[in-house]
């Protein structure tokens, strides 16, 4: 999953998107198939206590994030690195986005569920998923 899925879980101002990101959220933490990298982690907490126009206070936000790691959480290694590079240079994407594909791809992934990149472009097998539309 994405940073923004999940920081759409807590954004008062979006409340369409809100809904279908808990719901989302939810689904896949009842079938245990969250899977997220440390840099959505930290992306997540950097929003929601900064960019949000409703901020969380960072003691509720660290809750949170502590929360999200009891879902599988992917270490970035050698293998990852070079991996994100591959797709940053073979799809032209940032190294940012590359590197949230290269923890979906390691971990056996079948979505990626985010709305920054093209709905229903597979990258390696690895379908993108926009929850949204």
């Amino acid at each position: 999953m994405d940073t923004n899925v999940l920081v759409y879980c807590f954004d008062r101002s979006a409340p369409d998107k809100m809904n279908t990101a808990h719901a989302l959220v939810n689904n896949l933490w009842d079938n245990e198939n969250g899977v997220l990298s440390l840099q959505v982690l930290k992306e997540f907490f950097v929003t929601v206590t900064s960019k949000l126009a409703v901020r969380m206070d960072p003691q509720s936000a660290k809750s949170a994030v502590f929360d999200l790691m009891s879902w599988t959480l992917v270490y970035e290694d050698r293998r990852s690195m070079e991996k994100a590079f591959e797709i940053a240079e073979n799809f032209r994407l940032s190294f940012w986005d590359a590197n949230i594909l290269s923890a979906a791809l390691l971990s056996n992934c079948e979505a990626l569920y985010t709305e920054d990149l093209q709905h229903g472009q597979s990258i390696d097998g690895l379908r993108i998923v926009n929850p949204f539309l």
